[in-house]
């Protein structure tokens, strides 16, 4: 279920990675999200609807809607399933292969 005022979450950068500033991806800095997400120009400028002030209900726009269930779906929205995360014990292992396999 998807939260009834989503708000981005904090610990998050989103990175252009055209030099024309049209297209980015957004990760997450804690490396606890699954994926990074990339953004369209149009979908990088929705973000800034979602600051927890403004109610699902009055997005009518399919596109904005499936861009909320993916910021979901991916654990970049401050909500029930980021919450379970952050209260869990066991985390899913971030830094696997950063370090070589024999560190000596």
């Amino acid at each position: 279920m998807l939260p009834q005022r989503p708000r981005l979450r904090e610990h998050l950068e989103c990175v252009p990675v055209d030099h024309r500033r049209r297209a980015f991806v957004l990760r997450d800095r804690l490396r606890l999200s699954p994926c990074e997400l990339p953004l369209s120009f149009v979908e990088w400028n929705w973000l800034s609807y979602l600051d927890g002030q403004h109610a699902l209900e009055d997005f009518t726009n399919d596109a904005f809607l499936d861009l909320v269930r993916k910021l979901d779906t991916g654990l970049f929205l401050d909500g029930e399933r980021w919450r379970a995360i952050l209260a869990s014990p066991i985390r899913p292992p971030a830094c696997i292969g950063v370090y070589d396999e024999d560190p000596v």
